[in-house]
């Protein structure tokens, strides 16, 4: 068994969300996969559809 900060992990297998087709197919993914480790990335975007810009605090 993995432990990652004090948590215990039993499945290494790690899935990312990204290019899934839909938010549900995602979700089943994750369910069938049985992983407890699941990356998410983040997009940036500024108004009018310009992609890049800052993160604001």
């Amino acid at each position: 068994m993995l432990k990652l900060y004090g948590t215990a992990v039993s499945s290494r297998l790690l899935l990312g969300t990204a290019r899934y087709p839909s938010p549900a197919i995602l979700a089943d993914a994750v369910r069938a996969s049985k992983t407890d480790i699941v990356t998410v990335s983040l997009r940036r975007e500024t108004a009018g559809s310009r992609t890049g810009g800052a993160f604001s605090s």
